[in-house]
């Protein structure tokens, strides 16, 4: 890589170009804010030499109450490159330009990010192109076509949510995720996705949308995907009870995925599981049964992190340490 990285607030150009040029996807648009980025400012970052653009990266920076200045920087992905262009060097120089304009941490998370090793979880990925009803329902195992059959023959329904009513059943089933998740042993906090409000034509270059599940008016399944330069992802869904007494989440995959094929779009990623969920022992090996159900290709995945002011960092430590004596104290005072 020959080119320095130029970090700003606005767009350096025809995002959208940028993003197909680099082989990026939708974790390098803004339609992954609210969904995988933290709060704070957006920053878009461009790496371009005399040739033309290299690299291009986006993610969120925040204050905290130990400064003014942006220290804390967070990307879902890591950056986009050109062929040719190594994306460790990418990825270790851009985290060098954030760190001169003051960040004291960069992370780099694993989303869509394909590691040759070491990868930290892996991705199971539905090959859309010529895709059709018949050729994904013959992809799966024998468990997932059972349970499409099902939803067919019922007459279940997909439909698209909007506003409050997306974020609000959104919410609804991931708590009840949550809450079936714990009895397995595995912990998650049900959190409000606000971009699941929004919902984008899945022809448009990038965006999110919630569809949902019906068997007549009973709600089944809800999911949310996001998509860009022709992938589309899993971001979040869950089932109802119901939902899951009938396994509904294979049925609405399914029709989502011809919904994606039909708008252009060449690959469905069905999200990740961590490294090492095929073992029967693993917590999480039911969902990477689910997935692996499909007929998914794996893809190992892993991100990256960078310190550069460790002094602030352990001040953030002492503050929470402080913060979680005066709780006990206060909770002991209190009982007395």
């Amino acid at each position: 890589m020959t080119a320095n990285w130029r970090v700003s607030t606005t767009p350096p150009g025809e995002w959208d170009a940028l993003v197909k040029l680099c082989g990026g996807g939708f974790f390098h648009t803004p339609a992954a804010l609210g969904v995988s980025l933290p709060e704070g400012e957006l920053f878009y970052a461009l790496a371009e030499n005399g040739n033309g653009p290299e690299a291009i990266a986006l993610g969120t920076r925040s204050v905290c109450r130990l400064s003014q200045i942006p220290r804390h920087a967070v990307l879902a992905t890591c950056p986009a490159t050109r062929p040719g262009v190594d994306a460790a060097v990418a990825a270790h120089r851009l985290a060098q330009a954030l760190a001169a304009q003051g960040a004291a941490e960069v992370a780099m998370h694993s989303f869509d990010a394909p590691a040759a090793t070491g990868g930290s979880r892996v991705e199971h990925r539905i090959d859309l192109g010529r895709a059709t009803a018949e050729t994904l329902i013959a992809a799966c195992s024998s468990t997932q076509r059972r349970h499409i059959r099902r939803g067919e023959g019922e007459g279940w329904t997909l439909q698209v949510l909007r506003g409050c009513e997306a974020v609000e059943q959104l919410h609804a089933v991931q708590s009840e995720a949550a809450h079936r998740a714990r009895r397995r042993g595995e912990f998650f906090e049900a959190t409000p996705a606000l971009a699941a409000g929004a919902a984008a034509s899945l022809d448009a270059p990038w965006g999110t949308s919630c569809f949902a599940t019906f068997a007549g008016p009973v709600l089944l399944n809800v999911v949310l995907i996001g998509w860009g330069n022709g992938r589309a992802f899993y971001l979040l869904g869950g089932s109802t009870p119901e939902g899951y007494r009938r396994s509904a989440a294979a049925w609405t995959h399914w029709r989502i995925m011809q919904l994606c094929a039909r708008a252009g779009h060449r690959v469905y990623n069905l999200g990740g599981t961590p490294a090492g969920a095929e073992a029967t022992t693993h917590t999480a090996h039911g969902l990477y049964r689910f997935k692996q159900g499909f007929g998914a290709t794996q893809v190992s995945c892993k991100g990256n992190g960078w310190v550069f002011r460790r002094t602030h960092l352990r001040a953030h430590r002492l503050l929470l340490l402080g913060a979680r004596f005066a709780r006990r104290h206060i909770s002991y005072t209190n009982s007395e």
